[in-house]
């Protein structure tokens, strides 16, 4: 056992380090799953945090390897901005399930997107959490 403590130097270096290598690798990919069309509150008030939400994501700080929706959150597959964080490039793809959108009587957006199965979606989510993906679940 040794009684020699790490100056404070040393120490701001090695949580540099790690900070850099958690904060800038490019080797995972950040997902989001949102599984309804409000955040918190099925009410105006939710709608609006969640469109808050999604307009922090356009502001161009990192971006998103995909967007998952399903239920009630196909509902803002067709929003403008949806629309806006495909075309920015923010997100590179949006999957939506293709039972939720029956279920609403959606048609699909009019932005390069993904309908699949609610089977094949989660077995995609279960695949990201095995692998250790960034999923982030919006409810």
């Amino acid at each position: 056992m040794s009684n020699n403590p790490k100056t404070e130097s040393e120490i701001e270096c090695l949580v540099d380090a790690e900070y850099e290598l958690d904060g800038n690798d490019c080797s995972y990919r950040r997902m989001l799953l949102i599984k309804h069309d409000y955040y918190s509150s099925d009410n105006e008030h939710g709608r609006f945090l969640l469109n808050s939400f999604l307009k922090s994501l356009s502001n161009g700080k990192f971006s998103l390897e995909s967007i998952i929706l399903i239920d009630s959150g196909v509902r803002i597959a067709d929003s403008a901005i949806m629309q806006t964080l495909v075309n920015s490039g923010t997100v590179n793809t949006v999957y939506i399930c293709s039972e939720s959108l029956e279920y609403c009587e959606l048609s699909t957006p009019g932005y390069e997107h993904t309908v699949l199965p609610s089977s094949e979606i989660f077995d995609m989510l279960l695949w990201l959490q095995s692998e250790g993906e960034q999923l982030i679940i919006i409810e």
